[in-house]
């Protein structure tokens, strides 16, 4: 399982786990069978809307990555995630907007400077795009979409040459 945390991983073999806890208990009395009857119901419908209502965040990426920054903001991964989620459907002003609080709760970032300056090219912003870049890679040079999409502004600004030393580097 590459990831634990993630519960969904989880809700499959814990079926095993509940079917052999169940042949495990001893036999009952009816009165008792009916309690545990009762009680189960009642577990499983509460478990049933809390799993409802979390099936609404689980709908779409956007909202999974916002309940996580919510949740967890001094993860960086999760601000970086949900700004990645904004741009892909092209909503690049709010992507700016969560990078700006993830940068103010994680100042200096790599990884939140690299999505804004990844952010700031797909917009066009050629300078905005080169300042957060090499923020981004002077904290970790081993981001290579940062050196990619630098070496990508200086092309666009036909500084060549930088572009072309910047890779070398990069694949060394």
């Amino acid at each position: 399982i590459q990831n634990l945390a993630a519960d969904r991983y989880l809700l499959l073999p814990s079926a095993g786990a509940v079917l052999a806890l169940a042949a495990a208990l001893p036999e009952r009395s009816e009165r008792w069978a009916g309690l545990a009857l009762a009680g189960a119901l009642a577990w499983t419908t509460t478990l049933g809307i809390l799993t409802w209502r979390q099936s609404a965040v689980w709908h779409d990426t956007v909202g999974l990555w916002r309940q996580t920054v919510t949740y967890e903001p001094m993860v960086v991964e999760g601000w970086r995630s949900l700004a990645g989620a904004l741009v892909e459907q092209g909503r690049h002003r709010d992507a700016e907007s969560v990078l700006s609080a993830g940068l103010s709760q994680h100042p200096g970032a790599p990884q939140l400077l690299q999505g804004q300056g990844s952010t700031r090219l797909v917009q066009g912003d050629l300078a905005g795009a080169e300042v957060a870049l090499l923020a981004a890679i002077e904290a970790a040079p081993d981001l290579l979409k940062a050196n990619n999409n630098l070496a990508i502004v200086y092309q666009r600004t036909n500084r060549l040459p930088e572009a072309i030393a910047l890779m070398e580097r990069t694949t060394q």
